[in-house]
């Protein structure tokens, strides 16, 4: 629905340009999702370029993501955050440099890339890695680019790290786990 929303921006009479300028643009899809931005252009192609944006999707646990820029196509469901983002999503914080959402429909996102110094923060535990592909579906976020994960002194290193968002499971393929050495200590007691 935001994106019919968005659409219904072009049908106001428009410069030769086929464009709308919108400012402080506030978007609601109530108890789903709100958009708001400083700034937005809107052409009648169904794509929207906005500045200063922040968007949150409503629910169980809620989806926040700032970006200083966005740019949207519509027509294709593809919402390209850019120039430093920061999503966090209940006790999980991501911060990159673009993140590229795809939407299912007008409703529900099917997947989101994080591309360009990716950091995922769950309390004390921090992954990083230069890509992250989030899988909404399963709430698989998996990891490429030199991924590590860290945790306390310890930390793990391989080709591909998978997380799981709504639990405390980890995957590694081609792992290198360095665990802190009071950890491996034999019981004196």
């Amino acid at each position: 629905m935001i994106f019919f929303l968005l659409a219904c921006a072009t049908d106001v009479p428009e410069p030769p340009e086929h464009r709308v300028l919108l400012e402080e643009v506030r978007l609601e899809l109530p108890g789903q999702l709100e958009v708001r931005a400083a700034q937005a252009v809107a052409s009648d192609e169904g794509k929207v370029v906005a500045q200063t944006v922040q968007a949150t999707a409503q629910g169980a646990p809620q989806l926040e993501i700032d970006a200083p820029r966005s740019e949207w196509d519509l027509e294709a469901r593809v919402i390209r955050f850019l120039g430093g983002v920061t999503a966090v999503r209940g006790d999980v914080t991501l911060t990159c440099d673009e993140l590229t959402v795809r939407m299912r429909d007008a409703e529900e996102v099917e997947r989101a890339i994080a591309d360009g110094e990716v950091r995922v923060v769950r309390g004390d535990r921090v992954a990083t890695g230069d890509m992250a592909v989030l899988e909404v579906a399963s709430g698989e976020v998996r990891l490429t680019g030199t991924p590590t994960v860290t945790d306390g002194p310890n930390r793990m290193t391989g080709e591909k790290i998978t997380l799981f968002l709504d639990d405390e499971r980890v995957i590694c393929d081609a792992c290198r786990l360095v665990v802190d050495g009071a950890a491996v200590l034999p019981d004196r007691g």
